[in-house]
């Protein structure tokens, strides 16, 4: 589901220009300090006795709001919306982790488990999508609806 959001965020979003001023010092820091925070939450969560919602608390899209937040602040409008796509195509890099390390940590120990599950991750996901979204690939720049088609 994750991926087929990402690849109809990436062909249906406008083209955005590459962003021409640099990400200040303030929303980097504060970009770390929200998600450090929406870590710590989730931390007090599980150490309060509830895993679950601590889970759940510990996906919250942080790192994502502060990302987009901050391109959109020193870059304007353009730049956040054409990044939408490749960045919840990116996340599914995390959900394929997630369910490779459920099962390559029980089978291999943590070490090789953890590094098996990311090469996994990165194999299935970041690869096949950082080509994807490659300049020269025709795929990644075909609407799923052509402008007759369209509503």
């Amino acid at each position: 589901v994750l991926v087929t959001f990402g690849v109809v965020m990436c062909r249906d979003a406008p083209p955005a220009p590459a962003g021409t001023r640099p990400v200040g010092a303030a929303e980097l820091a504060a970009r770390g300090t929200l998600a450090g925070g929406a870590i710590a939450v989730a931390m007090l969560i599980a150490a309060s006795g509830s895993p679950r919602v601590a889970g759940i608390a510990s996906v919250f899209p942080a790192i994502f709001l502060t990302t987009m937040v901050s391109l959109w602040v020193a870059q304007g409008d353009a730049v956040p919306v054409g990044a939408v796509g490749p960045i919840v195509l990116g996340s599914s890099s995390v959900a394929a982790y997630a369910l490779l390390a459920s099962q390559t940590v029980p089978a291999l120990g943590a070490a090789c488990g953890v590094l098996a599950a990311w090469a996994g991750a990165v194999c299935t996901t970041s690869l096949p999508a950082w080509c994807w979204l490659q300049p020269g690939s025709d795929a990644a720049r075909e609407p799923l609806l052509k402008p007759h088609e369209q509503q």
